[in-house]
């Protein structure tokens, strides 16, 4: 017994910490905060990912009214050379651009991919098992 004071007294083994309690407790709640983060973070690379396909679109379909004497072709040469778009031959993006007297449409479909499937899952529960969202923007202003 160490003596603390002249009336209290503490035995030296309550002070130790319950080690495999706090064991216990860590592997419970870290994989679920990994979860929860990764899945978090994943998520807000999506709505990036959506946000900057919209934007990619909208521009493409400015860009074609202004220039809607030019032809459809022009209109993908202007989004792969200027947007950065990725090619046509992409596997992940399919590209539709349709032109008539009255608008100019465009639509781009992209199969975005999670980092962590498992962990969006539990947020999302619409995300399929292989990992894959498909993401579309579609804009049609007139000429």
């Amino acid at each position: 017994m160490v003596a603390v004071s002249n009336s209290v007294q503490i035995d030296p083994v309550e002070l130790e910490p319950n080690s495999s309690g706090m064991a216990i407790g860590t592997a419970l709640v870290v994989p679920l905060a990994l979860l929860l983060i990764f899945g978090i973070v994943d998520g807000v690379r999506a709505v990036w990912a959506q946000s900057i396909l919209q934007f990619t679109v909208d521009q493409m379909v400015r860009w074609g009214q202004v220039h809607s004497s030019n032809g459809i072709g022009a209109v993908l040469d202007y989004a792969h050379r200027d947007l950065d778009l990725p090619s046509p031959h992409n596997s992940n993006m399919a590209l539709t651009v349709t032109s008539g007297p009255t608008r100019v449409g465009i639509q781009v479909r992209y199969t975005f991919t999670y980092w962590a499937p498992k962990a969006v899952r539990l947020i999302v529960p619409g995300v399929s098992k292989s990992g894959q969202t498909i993401l579309y923007a579609t804009a049609q202003l007139p000429v």
